[in-house]
């Protein structure tokens, strides 16, 4: 994960991966509210979508990997274990 402190939300929700390493980051962010996690990562989700389309359409080349499931996983937890927050 990248350093936050010069980073406007705006900039991570444009490109969560690039600001991110994995989803679980997302969540070990204290800076960030539950409700500004659940952007990012849905965010996220509809970003790995995309590239699982565009893999369907034209096989990824060069090792590439989505983490989709990855991402749909911090969102449960996210929604199963943090109320309120």
């Amino acid at each position: 994960m990248s350093n936050l402190s010069n980073v406007t939300f705006d900039e991570l929700v444009k490109d969560p991966r690039a600001h991110f390493t994995t989803p679980a980051d997302v969540l070990d962010t204290p800076e960030l509210t539950k409700h500004d996690r659940l952007i990012l990562l849905r965010r996220w989700e509809q970003d790995e979508r995309a590239l699982v389309r565009a893999g369907s359409e034209a096989p990824m080349t060069g090792g590439e990997q989505t983490m989709l499931d990855d991402v749909q996983k911090a969102i449960r937890q996210l929604e199963a274990n943090v109320p309120g927050a």
